[in-house]
């Protein structure tokens, strides 16, 4: 085990290799170009020698880190690059049969642009800058954020009650312990909104809307490129580009990782989180195919890396968020890769203290505040699959009453294309479902609401928990400025000050510091990539293997024989995960023994596993074929991960 207190990082010199032996090394590449033409670099860290088993490091198990996906996630970019600096160092041991990819930068183009030095002002906007015409006047960023209290920031502007002929609405009023922040009015308690909240600026083109063509305005201008790929590509976002894969960055890592089906779990650094809020099962788009989330038989291994990443980093709280369009959705959803994101830094109050985490390692975590969850993760009962599954409800059924609304009426009108006997089916299935449950699918299938989840948003307005808690996420807010105040000497938030605004007279400008929520202070970036390299250790070594026996002959008699082959996957994790087999794209192991067509008698001469279970989990080929010489059969096995082996009956199986 690493100690993520002591371990070294070794720079590497720009153009240099680095080398931690006499073999291994990181070797940089170009993946690709950015809009803007600046090479997005990909470092193979590995030994370069062939292995044990004869494998070039594109032939072993991977780990592919993708860091820079936002512009403004600087300290994904910092991490992976020391990351891949510590991998040729102390963590060598780590590579043994293994190969760890590193893109330090998936989006250089947002980074240079927040770092340069044209005169614009910092603001939280890490896209790939484009120009584009969000209001349609064929005009391209007419109408970004200003900086109207010249402090080189872009914060917020708060009106107190704007004119009605301004077009803004008032729906906030101050938090009441404390007045800098605000929370949406509760309007069936009485409470009247004071304020109108909007980004700082004014309207540049005198079309009477404010920020809404330009970066950092209200439609934000240039393209999301954690918005831009295939999964659940959310068309109409105005975030997302023209259609999936517009950018050059998000084709040239679609064609390289495609390219390298060695790649077998893909960790992102990034402003979003599915380790420590592990994602739903049992979560379908329309068609009923395409996950929201975890397959359910993927869901065991997955909260097993998050536990070893929660007792590596301490971490008990991040923000999770939509991931319609999203680099985690496609590389799961669509690659069936095992894939983990982390925002790799969070507030203080959401890491358990080291020197706690022994004593507090077999009590419940106390949740910190929760950060700006998706609206469905409020909305739905945790779980809520899982339970009407361990109630016997089948599969249909329970996923019909965990979709949306809009799925259940899609789902509801292709019931209605069923044949009479099909229709018949279903009603006897229905007929002998729990009654609640009973109840639940009548009342949707007669247009009616569903009365569990009307019990469901009765109890959680009830509870504790539920009361006093506005919209805006104000706790998580409350939690941050506390940690301005009190760790930061104040310098993540800019107080309110009154501005005379052009068209609105006298508005407030303030709010938190971009990126402040985002990226630690400098001091902390070594201890995160310590913390990064103890958990990339750790998840090498769960990475699938196979372990290729030799080939076993029994003879039958009369010229006839047995033949066997048993392979084990010598790594915690399967073959491929329930996500891959199901997208049909990890490729297979292939096995094919060397006896001719003609005197294979029983068994497939080419056959094949989609996956082989992890923890020393096996898959045995057997034929029966007629052979004069069985001494000589040798079975060829190819795939995809795992590079290529022949077994004879006389070794554990060379390779070819």
């Amino acid at each position: 085990m690493i100690n993520r207190r002591t371990l070294p990082l070794i720079a590497l010199l720009a153009g240099t290799t680095l080398t931690a032996s006499a073999q291994v090394t990181a070797e940089r590449a170009t993946l690709g170009e950015s809009s803007a033409g600046t090479p997005i670099e990909i470092w193979t860290v590995a030994d370069q020698s062939p292995d044990e088993l004869g494998r070039a490091p594109d032939l072993r198990p991977a780990i592919l880190v993708i860091a820079g996906i936002d512009g403004s996630h600087r300290v994904g970019v910092e991490v992976a690059r020391r990351v891949a600096e510590a991998f040729g160092g102390e963590s060598g041991e780590a590579l043994a049969g293994r190969t760890l990819y590193v893109i330090p930068s998936l989006n250089p183009d947002g980074a240079a642009w927040l770092d340069g030095h044209d005169g614009h002002p910092r603001m939280d906007w890490g896209r790939v800058p484009a120009s584009t015409d969000a209001d349609g006047d064929r005009r391209a960023d007419e109408d970004g954020a200003d900086d109207l209290n010249g402090d080189g920031l872009i914060t917020m502007m708060r009106v107190a009650n704007p004119h009605p002929s301004t077009g803004l609405t008032a729906e906030y009023v101050a938090v009441e312990d404390e007045p800098r922040l605000l929370r949406k009015a509760d309007r069936d308690k009485g409470e009247t909104p004071v304020y109108a909240i909007l980004t700082e600026g004014i309207d540049n083109d005198g079309d009477g809307e404010i920020n809404e063509d330009g970066p950092g305005g209200a439609a934000g201008g240039g393209v999301n490129l954690d918005a831009n790929f295939p999964s659940l590509w959310p068309e109409h976002r105005e975030d997302a580009g023209d259609y999936p894969m517009v950018l050059p960055e998000s084709r040239a890592l679609a064609e390289w990782i495609q390219n390298h089906p060695n790649v077998t779990a893909v960790v992102l650094y990034n402003s979003n989180d599915n380790l420590l809020n592990t994602p739903k099962t049992g979560q379908y788009d329309e068609t009923g195919r395409m996950p929201k989330g975890l397959e359910k038989a993927d869901e065991p291994e997955h909260k097993h890396v998050a536990e070893k990443f929660k007792e590596i980093t301490g971490m008990t709280g991040a923000a999770s968020k939509d991931g319609a369009g999203s680099l985690e959705r496609w590389t799961y959803a669509d690659l069936g890769l095992w894939t983990f994101e982390t925002p790799v830094w969070t507030r203080p109050d959401q890491v358990k203290q080291e020197e706690d985490q022994d004593e507090q390692a077999d009590a419940p975590a106390e949740e910190a505040p929760a950060e700006e969850a998706p609206a469905e993760a409020v909305e739905e009962p945790v779980n809520e699959y899982d339970e009407l599954i361990g109630r016997g409800v089948p599969e249909e059924f329970a996923r019909f009453l965990t979709m949306t609304p809009e799925e259940q009426q899609a789902q509801m009108a292709e019931y209605q294309n069923l044949s009479a006997e099909e229709q018949a089916e279903k009603m006897q299935q229905l007929s002998e479902l729990p009654e609640d449950v009973r109840a639940r699918l009548m009342a949707l299938a007669t247009g009616g609401e569903d009365p569990g989840k009307a019990e469901a948003a009765d109890a959680k307005a009830e509870s504790p928990k539920g009361k006093g808690k506005s919209a805006g996420g104000d706790e998580a807010e409350t939690a941050w400025l506390k940690y301005s105040d009190e760790h930061r000497n104040g310098e993540g938030f800019v107080d309110w000050t009154e501005v005379e605004h052009p068209q609105l007279g006298t508005v407030e400008v303030g709010g938190f510091v971009p990126g402040f929520r985002t990226n630690p202070p400098e001091g902390e970036v070594e201890g995160l990539a310590s913390q990064q390299v103890e958990f990339l250790s750790e998840l090498l070594g769960m990475l699938p293997d196979l372990d290729v026996g030799r080939v076993e002959v029994e003879s039958l008699g009369g010229g006839l024989h047995r033949v066997h082959l048993t392979v084990t996957n010598t790594g915690y994790l399967p073959t491929a995960s329930a996500m891959g087999v199901k997208a049909r794209r990890i490729v297979p192991v292939v096995a094919a023994i060397s006896v001719p067509l003609d005197g294979v008698i029983a068994g497939n001469r080419v056959q094949s596993v989609e996956s082989i279970p992890g923890s020393r989990g096996t898959h045995t080929f057997e034929w029966t074929v007629r052979a004069d010489n069985a001494s000589a059969i040798t079975v060829d096995l190819r795939t995809g991960h795992f590079g290529n082996h022949t077994a004879t009956t006389s070794n554990e199986g060379g390779d070819s």
